[in-house]
């Protein structure tokens, strides 16, 4: 699986799960996140992965826990660039 795709995967998933938690819609949590709805649905569903600042957004007012996220993607294989280029040497 590629880095990125394992990134958009696990934020997906964290991000659907805290949604259902808090119960709120997907326009409720896009709009508490400041993004439109559109965003929101396509980074909910793995198509796209949120900008740093939305990244942000989402930890900050989503109360999205990022240990949890560093864990997830560590799980699935997911390895630093930098560390990747020292490993290949």
């Amino acid at each position: 699986m590629e880095p990125v795709d394992i990134l958009k995967m696990c934020f997906s998933n964290i991000l659907y799960f805290k949604r259902k938690e808090l119960n709120l819609s997907q326009g409720k949590m896009a709009e508490k996140c400041c993004m439109s709805l559109r965003q929101f649905a396509d980074i909910e569903s793995g198509k796209r992965f949120p900008s740093s600042i939305s990244l942000i957004n989402f930890i900050i007012n989503g109360e999205i826990d990022i240990n949890k996220f560093i864990s997830d993607i560590q799980k699935l294989g997911y390895v630093p660039k930098d560390r990747v280029k020292k490993d290949e040497k």
